[in-house]
């Protein structure tokens, strides 16, 4: 198989959809083709960002159907035609993706939030930190950006990762595992501990801390009594939603964009009111790279790579079927 017709297969290897003879050929050419093997790696990055950007909000039902109607219309014109089969398709997905974009900007606020009950997290900050010391991926100790990279590799995370870093506070990651909340609610939680708890001979759950960053708004239920509702002095723009359960566990829920955080622990209100309105969510470290260059969120930083990945991959086609 020539270098150019390898190049040309890759998109389709790296989505695992090439017909068996012709990946088994594929496979072959890149046993010996490092740089090959770099550039599939990359398809497939860009991949699980596209995913996370279009997964972590429900669509609209209507939109496919929006789109695809406007994509037939723009055929009908020769707009596309006249750049040729390939590149067509290649715009056809960009503009996709961007009424997806244009939808996510404006469109956002008709989703509603998930229910979930604070015992629902004060369950997993039990279960999970405190009982289990719950750590799959074996992240104990480790930065929150090398967990984030950890768990960006992750087929079930399909939204951007916010791991935040409690060293300020003093606490450190103890681990991190997926048990969702509830049936419909995604999401990752970190839990931490005290740095001083391994010189005490017993551990108490004030020295454990939770966080959840969850993949969709939530809506904290059944606390009419239980909840009260407060702002912080280093994020006025925060509503914070403070829930106690009865076994002695404080929830401290709010939500940023289009994401619901939480944090939760056998703490006092105040003192976790201390150790969240110290954190700045948007700025924590998200799984793309361009989101830690440009500080845009992670959406944005997704959509951004897919768009220039579709545009450069359209120059290369057309230069291809040019020729020199």
């Amino acid at each position: 198989m020539k270098p150019s017709e390898l190049r040309l297969h890759l998109p389709t290897y790296a989505d695992d959809e090439l017909p068996p003879a012709l990946r088994a050929e594929v496979d072959q050419c890149l046993a010996t083709d490092p740089g090959s093997r770099a550039e599939v790696e990359r398809w497939k990055a860009l991949r699980r960002g596209a995913q996370r950007a279009l997964q972590s909000e429900p669509l609209p039902a209507d939109l496919r159907d929006r789109l695809l109607e406007r994509l037939a219309t723009t055929r009908r014109r020769g707009r596309l035609l006249r750049l040729g089969p390939v590149v067509g398709t290649l715009s056809a997905a960009a503009l996709i993706m961007i009424g997806v974009f244009a939808w996510w900007s404006t469109g956002r606020s008709d989703v509603p939030p998930a229910l979930l009950t604070p015992e629902r997290l004060a369950r997993i900050y039990q279960r999970c930190a405190l009982e289990r010391h719950h750590d799959p991926f074996q992240l104990a100790h480790k930065s929150p950006r090398e967990a984030a990279a950890t768990l960006a590799k992750e087929p079930r995370v399909t939204y951007a990762l916010n791991i935040p870093d409690l060293s300020s506070a003093g606490f450190h990651l103890e681990g991190v595992c997926l048990c969702p909340p509830s049936d419909g609610v995604q999401g990752v939680h970190a839990y931490y501990e005290r740095n001083d708890a391994d010189q005490r001979p017993d551990r108490h759950p004030q020295d454990v801390v939770s966080f959840f960053s969850l993949a969709r708004r939530v809506r904290l239920d059944r606390c009419s009594t239980l909840c009260k509702s407060g702002r912080g002095p280093q994020h006025p723009q925060r509503e914070y939603v403070v829930a106690s359960t009865g076994d002695d566990v404080t929830v401290l829920k709010w939500d940023e964009q289009s994401r619901s955080y939480a944090i939760c622990s056998a703490l006092r209100s105040d003192e976790l009111m201390q150790i969240v309105d110290r954190l700045n969510v948007a700025a924590l470290s998200p799984s793309s790279p361009a989101g830690l260059a440009t500080g845009a969120t992670p959406h944005v930083a997704h959509f951004t790579i897919a768009v220039a990945a579709l545009a450069a991959g359209a120059l290369s086609l057309v230069s291809r079927r040019r020729g020199p």
